[in-house]
């Protein structure tokens, strides 16, 4: 498992609080890219949260983002083609953020 320097989109925020709309911008398309890539490979994150965001610096300004923790990854093919990912009842993630989104 390669070693992220940096501090999750989270802890960002709680720093330096909102972010502007370029940086909102350049991190959503590096989200995006990476959630691609992670699709061609048929898999599923399934916990897509900002602290599962690191922003590492770039030489010259902004950050590069990644997305870690695939721990409760599922892999596509594993799952029927009627299979549901969620339920109205239960939760899938980090506890502490199911608790806080009821």
């Amino acid at each position: 498992m390669e070693f992220v320097e940096g501090q999750s989109l989270a802890e960002h925020i709680k720093r330096h609080g909102r972010l502007d709309a370029k940086l909102a911008l350049e991190i959503t398309a590096q989200v995006a890219a990476g959630l691609a890539a992670i699709h061609k490979e048929h898999l599923v994150h399934r916990d897509i949260k900002s602290s599962n965001i690191m922003l590492s610096p770039k030489e010259g300004g902004g950050y590069v983002a990644r997305i870690i923790d695939l721990g409760l990854a599922k892999a596509v093919e594993e799952l029927p083609k009627e299979a549901v990912l969620s339920h109205a009842s239960a939760f899938l993630g980090t506890l502490c953020h199911a608790i806080r989104a009821t």
